[in-house]
């Protein structure tokens, strides 16, 4: 073997050993994970909350603790966590009585039986929050007989809540058992049929739906949020349209207004020319009769007017008649 291929050998067992040293610590510290056996996957950030002391139980003596009255449950340091195992509900098919492989299907959820001085309490039950996207307390129900019969459910049973009947069952071999029966009206185990049938009578006549529910009903909900939008977008658009064609106008985009242009100022206007003088009128003769000296004067023009009119000669004195001579 060549001396580099040896070295990067040597190099990765070396880091591996070192990744595992690292883990071992780490659980160390966070402690030994709850026991878990029924069916339904338990993820390790749940294990992990729920073995924290200052996780699960933390967090349960913030809300159950004994508070300043006194009341409460006194969560001490003999305060352990039991079983850990997946809910599982009904599946629609089911409940509608259709024959479906698939009777129960898995929630966002975990038991975890709570002791305290090796005395059962309650059963907390932990979810995965969605928007932290890590796990917390969702509820605590203090009921010691279901904790106790949930802290040992066999490896091949599923752990089922049935919400509406206030009810959990374990489900294994085509067989309910009931733990908590609730309203469901069972007193011991019974097969899995007949569970199904005895629900319908209950409920009514079954309703026809598709063994695969679980996945239509995404799909379904997917396709009228898709369709609820593509209404909203066009709805508008055609009763705009439908508006104008009753009002006889066709839909149209409303022109863009031009620029009004800057006014231009107007030329001055052109001087009015004047008027050409009127010729002067003749002056009568000295001769001429006493009447034309009478005679109203002519009307003057415009030009007259403006224009002042030349004196007049004074007329000259009439010389004396010669007598004839003798």
């Amino acid at each position: 073997m060549p001396e580099h291929t040896r070295r990067r050998s040597h190099s990765r067992a070396r880091i591996g050993a070192a990744l595992t040293l690292l883990a071992a610590f780490a659980l160390a510290l966070v402690g030994a994970p709850a026991a878990t056996a029924s069916q339904g996957s338990v993820p390790a950030e749940v294990s992990a909350y729920a073995a924290d002391p200052n996780g699960l139980v933390s967090r349960l003596d913030d809300l159950f603790g004994i508070g300043s009255g006194g009341a409460g449950i006194d969560f001490n340091e003999t305060t352990a966590v039991g079983q850990l195992n997946r809910v599982f509900t009904f599946t629609e098919a089911f409940v509608a009585g259709v024959a479906t492989d698939t009777p129960v299907e898995r929630q966002n959820l975990w038991t975890a039986p709570i002791t305290v001085n090796d005395d059962t309490i309650g059963l907390a039950i932990i979810w995965i929050n969605p928007a932290s996207v890590a796990p917390e307390l969702a509820d605590f129900v203090r009921d010691p007989d279901l904790a106790r019969a949930l802290s040992d459910v066999p490896a091949d049973s599923y752990v089922v809540r049935d919400e509406q009947r206030a009810a959990w069952f374990t489900l294994g071999a085509d067989e309910f058992i009931p733990l908590v029966a609730g309203t469901s009206g069972l007193s011991g185990p019974i097969p899995l049929d007949d569970f199904q049938r005895m629900m319908i009578d209950r409920s009514g006549e079954p309703v026809d739906a598709p063994e695969n529910s679980s996945l239509i009903t995404p799909v379904a909900v997917i396709i009228v949020a898709l369709v609820g939008v593509v209404v909203i977008l066009l709805v508008p658009q055609l009763l705009a349209r439908r508006a104008n064609r009753r009002g006889g106008v066709a839909a149209q985009a409303e022109p863009t207004p031009e620029p009004e242009p800057e006014p231009t100022p107007e030329p001055p206007a052109p001087k009015k020319p004047r008027a050409p003088r009127s010729p002067a009128k003749s002056k009568p003769s000295i001769e001429s009769a006493p009447e034309a000296a009478t005679e109203a004067p002519a009307e003057r023009t415009a030009d007259a007017e403006s224009t002042p009119a030349p004196p007049k000669k004074p007329r000259a004195p009439r010389r004396p008649a010669t007598p004839p001579e003798a």
